[in-house]
C-alpha cells in the first residue's frame, strides 16, 4: 500500500537526505514539497529542494515556496554550523532547472488536501509555519490531513537550541502550537528517539564509495554533519539524521513505540519558550492531542535507510 506524503522542509543536510530517502520508498509517494525559512533562508531552502530533486531524476515533484519569517518576530540565522553556509555542506550543485509553483506553501498545501482529503500524510521537517499558516485560513484542513508525522520536539532529553527546546520548535513556537492545538492527528518524531538513531562513519563510508553523483552527495553531506558533531559533541559518534526518521514512520509507523499525551508548546517562557510540554501524568484528565516518539528500532531504521538510499548507486 503506498502512502501519499507532502514535505515541508527547511532544506538543509538532513533535510536533503530525507529527501532523497523518500523518493527512494517504492511504498511512498511524494505529492510535493514546500519550503519554509530555518536552516536558512527561505530562498536558499528553496533553491536546494529544487537542486536535490534534480539530482534524483524527479523534477516532477512540484515545490512550493513558504514562509519568509516566522508568525511572531523575525528570522535572524540558520544553522550554518550544521549545514554549512549554504545549507548543503558547502556542496556546489547546478542551478535549478525550474521555478517553484506559482502558488505560496499554503495555499499549495490547502489544494492538496482538499484534492485528496484524508488520503495525504503531512510530513514537516522544518519550522511549522506553513502549517500553521494554513490551520489560520483554513481550519477544516485539520481534518482533511490523514496524518501529520512532524520532525520536532523534546520531552525527556534536553533540546538542541536551548536547554529544553528543539530547533524546529523553538523556531517558530507559535506556530508549533497553532499545530499542535489543530485536532489533526499528530505523531511527534522528536529528539526522544532521533537521537537514538545514528549513522556510523562506517555506514557513511559505504555510501560515499558506492558511485554516482547522488551517493558522493549524500556522503558529503552525512560527513559534514559528522565533523560537525565532533566539533559539538564528539560523544555522538556518528550523524543523527532526524528528518529521515520522521519520514520514515510516516511509511511505516511500527519503526517508533509512541505515548498519547497532551502536549502543549511553551510561547512565553524566558528559559523555556520553545518547550515541547508533554503532560505524562498516569491519571490526568488532559486530552491527548499527539502521539509522542519514545523509542526507536534505530538497527532496523538505519539498516533500511542504507537500503533505499543504495538504489541511487550507478554502476
Amino acid at each position: 500500500m503506498t502512502t501519499r506524503i507532502l514535505m515541508d522542509c527547511d532544506t538543509g543536510t538532513d533535510d536533503a537526505l530525507a529527501i532523497f530517502y523518500a523518493l527512494s520508498r517504492p511504498d511512498l509517494e511524494v505529492v510535493g514539497v514546500t519550503t519554509v525559512f530555518g536552516n536558512t533562508d527561505v530562498a536558499q531552502t528553496t533553491r536546494n529542494t529544487l537542486q536535490i530533486l534534480d539530482l534524483a531524476g524527479r523534477a516532477d515533484v512540484p515545490v512550493a515556496r513558504g514562509a519568509e519569517q516566522p508568525l511572531v518576530g523575525q528570522f535572524t540565522q540558520g544553522a550554518a554550523w550544521i549545514h554549512g553556509r549554504n545549507g548543503l555542506a558547502e556542496v556546489a550543485l547546478p542551478a535549478p532547472a525550474r521555478r517553484p509553483v506559482d502558488a505560496p506553501a499554503h495555499e499549495f498545501l490547502l489544494e492538496q488536501l482538499r484534492a485528496a482529503p484524508g488520503e495525504i500524510t503531512l510530513v514537516p521537517t522544518g519550522r511549522l509555519t506553513n502549517i500553521a499558516t494554513l490551520l489560520r485560513k483554513a481550519p477544516e484542513c485539520a481534518r482533511l490531513v490523514r496524518r501529520c508525522v512532524l520532525m520536532g520536539g523534546a520531552v525527556a532529553v534536553p533540546g538542541n537550541v536551548t536547554s529544553v527546546a528543539e530547533a524546529n520548535i523553538y523556531g517558530d513556537p507559535e506556530a508549533a502550537a497553532v499545530v499542535f492545538d489543530s485536532g489533526m492527528p499528530i505523531t511527534m518524531v522528536g529528539l526522544d528517539v532521533t537521537m537514538r538513531a545514528i549513522l556510523t562513519e562506517a555506514q557513511i563510508d559505504r555510501l560515499a564509495r558506492a558511485g554516482g553523483r547522488a551517493l558522493e552527495v549524500v556522503g558529503t553531506v552525512a560527513a559534514f554533519r559528522v565533523q560537525s558533531y565532533k566539533r559539538r559533541d564528539p560523544r555522538i559518534g556518528g550523524c543523527v539524521i532526524h528528518d529521515v526518521l520522521a519520514v520514515d514512520v510516516a511509511a511505516d509507523p511500527t519503526i517508533v513505540r509512541t505515548q498519547r499525551w497532551r502536549v502543549d508548546v511553551e510561547t512565553n517562557g524566558a528559559h523555556t519558550r520553545g518547550m515541547t510540554v508533554a503532560d505524562r501524568r498516569p491519571h490526568t484528565t488532559a486530552q491527548p492531542n499527539a502521539d509522542v516518539g519514545v523509542e526507536v528500532d534505530a538497527g532496523r531504521f538505519l539498516e533500511r535507510f542504507e537500503e533505499r538510499i543504495m538504489t541511487y548507486r550507478e554502476t
